[in-house]
């Protein structure tokens, strides 16, 4: 199927793939990605409860740039003129190459690395230190630390709330065998996506992406994923040592999930109406010194199974001032939202859009991320409109809301 430059292709093995034409760029992009992460830890396979240790997701995308002949995929790449890496999040991993020189063969290469995994027993105990030195370098990161507390409010006990490399206990007792079962469940055609930037013809792309797959072999499980949130509540406000007078005001929204593809963009949006100098509320919180360097931030966050954000200032009155930010989340109307500010933002939006049309390789990671959530290519282009924001405020008014007050 076409669509302005954008072509889709079902492989016969089943893999989804999504060609982007670029005329007359001559950076090309290749990512081909899997619907598995950090914390999806238990899955149901043929009619079997299977619960996995942490940090196998990160682990796996390590170990499986060896392949089969022991040669360092990695080292591969570079030797085709191609830069090629990899990223674990919770909920997917992705592997990529940028190239300016030629395509088809790091394309190959990308395909049979991902398709033929080979862990060994020795390989693995090798990779180990090097793991436990970045867990170590996560875990002694006071901005990680900080990141991982909010989740823990959040999500209480949820696999969610486990750094992405997982603990040094788990770390050090993963086996080849742990690699496999995860591999073989989740590195399918079916929950994976092949996504291509380039200036090629269409038919040749397909065709070289056909070819390279009918020499590989697949495995075809069909798992049910088990949701990483368990958790009922978030935990009660707490104190957490980190940067003095900092406050952390996290909400929790159950049942909103990455498929409802407007989500981010409307709650930022509403956000930003909200906290900023042209808002009354804004204002008041400057005028009266209830935060400190007039500087506020917020993020949003939307996964398979809940929505998460975070407002994140600085002020040495929080028993003022974190009630007032609640109880005007927890009641905000249309009518308090700008609309000059919704103006700038919605334009925002759109220039954050227009800007990715010219950036080969943040086009492709910022599709592959919705591609992954089974979204489509347009779904980057989405306009947040009145009825969007009407439709979202309700969900923000309802949100699970609690706080970490840093000393």
């Amino acid at each position: 199927m076409k669509n302005n430059n954008v072509y889709t292709y079902k492989a016969k093995c089943g893999l989804d793939v999504t060609f982007i034409r670029k005329p007359g760029f001559t950076t090309k992009y290749a990512s081909i990605g899997t619907k598995y992460g950090s914390c999806i830890r238990e899955f149901i396979d043929d009619g079997k409860l299977i619960k996995t240790k942490s940090g196998l997701a990160h682990f796996l995308e390590h170990k499986l740039f060896r392949m089969p002949d022991g040669s360092d995929a990695l080292e591969s790449f570079t030797e085709l003129h191609a830069s090629a890496n990899a990223f674990t999040k919770s909920e997917k991993t992705v592997y990529y190459f940028v190239t300016i020189n030629e395509f088809y063969e790091p394309l190959r290469l990308l395909l049979n690395m991902y398709f033929t995994p080979a862990f060994e027993d020795s390989d693995i105990e090798r990779e180990k230190p090097i793991i436990i030195s970045e867990a170590n370098e996560t875990y002694d990161n006071i901005d990680n630390q900080e990141y991982y507390q909010e989740l823990e409010s959040l999500y209480p006990g949820d696999y969610l709330s486990v750094p992405v490399i997982g603990t040094i206990e788990d770390i050090k007792s993963t086996t080849k065998e742990d690699l496999y079962e995860v591999y073989n469940a989740f590195y399918t055609p079916s929950n994976s996506k092949l996504l291509i930037l380039a200036d090629e013809e269409p038919d040749k792309i397909f065709e070289e992406v056909e070819n390279t797959l009918s020499k590989l072999t697949f495995s075809n499980k069909q798992v049910e994923v088990i949701s990483n949130v368990k958790s009922n509540d978030v935990l009660p406000p707490r104190e957490f040592k980190t940067y003095p007078e900092a406050i952390h005001i996290l909400g929790r929204i159950d049942g909103l999930t990455y498929n409802d593809i407007d989500s981010v963009d409307a709650i930022s949006t509403i956000f930003k109406s909200l906290f900023t100098h042209l808002s009354p509320f804004y204002k008041k919180l400057v005028d009266e010194e209830l935060i400190l360097n007039e500087d506020l931030d917020y993020t949003v966050q939307s996964n398979r199974f809940s929505f998460l954000y975070s407002v994140d200032f600085y002020s040495d009155k929080p028993d003022i001032v974190i009630p007032m930010i609640i109880e005007k989340i927890k009641n905000l109307e249309y009518s308090d939202l700008n609309p000059k500010v919704l103006e700038i933002a919605k334009k925002k939006i759109k220039a954050r859009q227009v800007l990715l049309l010219d950036q080969v390789g943040k086009l492709g990671y910022n599709f592959m991320d919705i591609y992954l959530e089974d979204q489509g290519y347009n779904d980057l282009f989405t306009d947040i409109n009145e009825d969007i924001l009407k439709r979202y405020l309700p969900m923000l008014n309802d949100s699970k809301i609690t706080y970490i007050i840093s000393k």
